[in-house]
């Protein structure tokens, strides 16, 4: 009598086989998400920085947010540190430490670092006056500047901001001269991110 063999199923080495190679695929696959996790995390960082960064060089480009912040200091020397920025109602619309929008970005310096005179008209020169701000998210820590044009004046041996001319370089300003809004530019911001509660 002949034995006939009558395979069914899978041999061990090829079960092993079928095992590695399901194995690296799903290594892979791990790998790949934590590396698009780390980078979602690291854009969305970015994308919380550069909005509320904007927004306050919006607002301090504004006449109402640079005359309340910037007129009347004395920028003989620097660093000037700034612990908030406020409405002219003396209302803080920004302030230190405390965190800002769904990213949680919080300011964790503001200082006027400089000033560079370009023009000297009468008793006052005119240049640009810098604000560098850091900002905290997470682990990121990341410094921005924001220059505005300003009118400054001795007075008694003291340089004193006296008037707010402008920003530089005033990106809502369009090549015919009409001022645009953040909402025109289409950066989806209209009003200062409010702080949140902790």
């Amino acid at each position: 009598m002949e034995h006939i063999k009558i395979k069914n199923g899978f041999s061990l080495v090829e079960l092993t086989i079928a095992m590695g190679i399901s194995g690296i695929l799903a290594l892979t696959t791990v790998s790949f998400l934590n590396m698009q996790t780390k980078f979602n995390k690291d854009l969305q960082t970015k994308v919380g920085v550069t909005s509320l960064h904007s927004e306050i060089s919006y607002f301090l480009q504004s006449s109402e947010g640079c005359k309340a912040n910037i007129i009347g200091k004395n920028i003989t020397s620097f660093p000037i540190n700034l612990t908030s920025l406020n409405d002219s109602g003396a209302t803080q619309i920004y302030s230190l430490n405390k965190i800002y929008g769904a990213e949680r970005t919080q300011i964790t310096s503001m200082q006027l670092t400089g000033f560079s005179s370009d023009i000297t008209e009468g008793v006052k020169d005119i240049g640009y006056l810098t604000l560098n701000l850091s900002y905290t998210e997470g682990e990121n820590t990341t410094s921005r500047p924001v220059k505005m044009l300003v009118a400054v004046e001795d007075q008694s041996g003291n340089d004193i901001v006296t008037d707010c001319l402008g920003a530089a370089p005033d990106p809502w300003v369009t090549a015919a001269g009409s001022i645009q809004t953040i909402a025109q530019l289409g950066i989806g911001v209209t009003a200062p991110t409010k702080a949140v509660e902790t």
